[in-house]
């Protein structure tokens, strides 16, 4: 108030006057200077996609279609990703070994009921 009546005594008018006057908004300790941003969210691409053969710890990894949620087939790149669920109830079963006739072979991943 004192700085109001101050500012007008030395001629400066009275918009110019509450402009150099402290708010109590500007003064208070848990004011928010700044508007928060508005945060993207994140882009989550829940698909089969195709990860190139490359090699891990000397040891060539073949090329194979990866899921966040099913895991790893290794189809070929031509043959195209596995197909997409048949039936609501149906489940993903991973590629997988087994043995068979004492001999080990590998099963590609597939939905079963």
């Amino acid at each position: 108030m004192i700085c109001t009546l101050l500012l007008l005594t030395l001629g400066l008018g009275v918009n110019e006057a509450h402009a150099h006057t402290p708010q109590h908004s500007h003064t208070h300790k848990h004011h928010r200077t700044a508007i928060p941003k508005r945060q993207k969210a994140p882009v989550i691409t829940i698909r089969w996609t195709w990860v190139i053969g490359h090699y891990d710890s000397g040891k060539w990894i073949r090329g194979h279609w990866r899921h966040p949620n099913h895991g790893v087939s290794y189809r070929s790149r031509v043959t195209g990703p596995p197909p997409s669920r048949p039936v609501a109830h149906a489940h993903w079963v991973p590629g997988h070994w087994e043995t068979r006739r004492r001999r080990d072979v590998w099963v590609p991943g597939h939905w079963t009921y």
